[in-house]
């Protein structure tokens, strides 16, 4: 006794504990939308943190109370509207799009996608472009145009792999997994549900989990799998009753109930039968209700009990009714957008042509551009260089000119010196022998006869020409000049151009007595 006391008393705690953290989280969520209320319907607060705000609670009634989230959105795009906010207008659009949908109203969903379409475009939002080409892609596969679905899928892959846009990349691999269980290539769809769910897991996106679950349960049941197919329903509608997905949790329970319904297992089929009925019908889901309303009218009649069987049969049809009116639309709709999607691809088309074409015309400017470009730095780095070129010439000429200048210097200072040598000897010469005998005394022996040649030299050495001068007034080479100069100096018994030069004037002088 004492331990079952025990046991009781900590199984209240606990119960107390669960009520209120419960209780906590409630009191903490109603006063988190409180405040966004609050902020949203503050005049005072800049316009385009009041319409982020009116789509935020928007997100948070979508799946409890989309009325709720619609009258969100509206107001949003109020505002939007009357400050001229693109962005705002291009959400509302994305928004008002989506609730049609939800409703059945497929045109007008078109429609308002369309616009938050054109308003990304005109922006250059490209971030925006997969969720809208999701929606216009499952709007399109209600309307039966499948490949045009498939199409946009394919443009959201690829865009959201660029962008690295992993939530929205799984949405895709969800929606292509579904295109290929329409075409009952099961294998492929699979395969892409598999991607989609690996990426949510990643991301613990659960709202997704669930949708890819409940269509892997799908691609099951088509191919006869009752038990594996249910079990995906299941795992699917647990998700969706803990986050609280009315539209979901009606379609998962419905889903549940038709598989016990093969299974022939009657009570547990009505079951969920009747709770997808409860939900669908009180939020007012046609698609829903019209489907749980035709499994209770089967279960009913094999149960035996006609007359409920009779009054969901009378439920099924009237809400059948309204159904085949959206489907007797779908025809008009299915040609009507199959032209705005043919128009719309045709004007990417074009226009992605005319980008190429001003690109090809731009690289060949670009090609022209860097040519005339080259050959005006081929001409600039030949004028450079020329002019470089002319600098060191004229250096060059400046330095052997100041060379020539040093050498003729030196040629000058060193015949000067000559001459100076030869003016002192000769001054000594006349010093020592007085001038009315020095004439008469004078005789000088050579040791052999001068060659005219050397004659000639010896003159030009009296006149203290230098090597070069005697060879360009002989027109002899200099070294010739030096040969005759050496013989020069044995015949004259000397040792240099001056004493040489000395005794070819005395030999001048003694010639002319």
């Amino acid at each position: 006794m004492k331990q079952i006391s025990v046991f009781l008393k900590s199984t209240l705690v606990t119960c107390l504990l669960v009520f209120s953290t419960f209780s906590f989280g409630q009191q903490s969520k109603e006063a988190e939308l409180d405040s966004l209320l609050g902020l949203a319907t503050n005049t005072k607060v800049e316009d385009s943190l009041r319409i982020e705000t009116y789509y935020r609670l928007a997100r948070e009634f979508v799946f409890s109370n989309p009325d709720s989230a619609e009258y969100f959105v509206y107001k949003g795009l109020e505002i939007s509207e009357r400050i001229k906010n693109k962005n705002g207008l291009g959400e509302a659009y994305g928004w008002i799009g989506y609730l049609n949908a939800e409703k059945g109203n497929i045109a007008t969903a078109i429609e308002f996608n369309l616009k938050s379409l054109y308003l990304a475009e005109e922006q250059g939002l490209i971030s925006n472009y997969p969720v809208i080409l999701n929606n216009l892609a499952q709007l399109h596969t209600n309307i039966g145009n499948d490949d045009q679905a498939y199409e946009y899928y394919l443009e959201c892959v690829e865009i959201n792999s660029e962008l690295g846009e992993l939530t929205s990349l799984a949405t895709n691999y969800n929606n292509i997994g579904s295109y290929f269980r329409t075409k009952e290539d099961f294998k492929s769809a699979l395969n892409y549900y598999r991607k989609s769910i690996d990426i949510r897991n990643e991301l613990k996106e659960y709202a997704g989990i669930s949708y890819t679950y409940s269509n892997m349960g799908s691609v099951y049941e088509q191919i006869g799998n009752l038990d594996t197919a249910l079990y995906f329903y299941k795992k699917g509608f647990r998700i969706r009753d803990s986050l609280n997905l009315n539209k979901a949790k009606a379609l998962s329970l419905y889903k549940i109930g038709n598989i016990y319904l093969q299974k022939k297992d009657y009570a547990k089929a009505k079951k969920f039968a009747d709770r997808s009925y409860q939900i669908a019908s009180k939020w007012g889901y046609k698609y829903e209700t019209h489907e749980s309303a035709k499994l209770l009218y089967k279960i009913n009649k094999q149960l035996g009990k006609h007359q409920l069987a009779l009054n969901y049969f009378e439920i099924y049809s009237t809400i059948r009714d309204s159904i085949n009116n959206i489907e007797n639309q779908r025809a008009t709709l299915q040609s009507k957008y199959q032209f705005e999607y043919n128009k719309k691809h045709l004007l990417d088309s074009l226009e992605k042509d005319k980008i190429l074409l001003e690109n090809k015309l731009l690289d060949e400017e670009n090609k022209v551009n860097l040519s005339r470009m080259s050959v005006q730095r081929l001409w600039l780095t030949i004028a450079v260089l020329g002019i470089i070129i002319l600098i060191i010439i004229i250096f060059a000429s400046r330095k052997n000119s100041k060379a020539r200048m040093d050498n003729l210097r030196a040629e000058i200072k060193l015949r000067l010196n000559e001459t100076l040598k030869l003016k002192d000897e000769i001054d000594l010469i006349s010093e020592s022998s007085p001038q009315s005998a020095f004439p008469h005394d004078l005789n000088i022996v050579l040791h052999d006869k001068l060659t005219e040649r050397e004659q000639e030299i010896l003159d030009a050495l009296v006149l203290g020409l230098s090597n070069k001068e005697i060879g360009e007034k002989l027109f002899l080479s200099v070294n010739t000049i030096k040969t005759h100069i050496l013989s020069l100096y044995t015949k004259l018994d000397v040792k240099n151009r001056t004493q040489a030069a000395i005794k070819g004037s005395l030999l001048k002088i003694q010639e002319n007595q």
